[in-house]
């Protein structure tokens, strides 16, 4: 199955918040990331959404509280933007998503974050 090339971005006065597809070593998932930072991986991007505003995924270390920001629940009122390369990302966001891969390898490919196990679009 054909996967869409680029991210959806949704701004607030805080910052903006992305779920962009993306490779992590042999498998592909959906990365929620606030201001560069990865928050959690999800197989689909409508269970990444979902987790994102439940408040299901990691808390981005300044302390914000997701939940009260009423995020869209749609990606359709998010702005699709198309991908970028890699090199476009900034060292740190490239070295979460290659920490995460690592994880979910030696884990056997499960669920790096306790979060996605236990979401009900998650894939096992």
């Amino acid at each position: 199955m054909p996967m869409l090339s680029g991210c959806w971005l949704y701004e607030t006065p805080q910052g903006v918040f992305r779920i962009e597809w993306t490779r992590m070593g042999a498998r592909g998932c959906f990365a929620v990331i606030f201001e560069q930072e990865l928050l959690g991986c999800y197989d689909t991007a409508s269970a990444a959404l979902t987790a994102l505003v439940a408040g299901e995924t990691q808390k981005p270390r300044c302390g914000l509280d997701i939940q009260r920001l009423a995020l869209p629940q749609s990606v359709v009122s998010w702005t699709f933007c198309p991908e970028t390369d890699d090199a476009d990302r900034p060292q740190s966001l490239r070295r979460a998503l290659a920490r995460q891969a690592a994880l979910a390898k030696r884990e056997g490919g499960a669920s790096a974050l306790p979060e996605q196990s236990s979401h009900p679009e998650a894939s096992p």
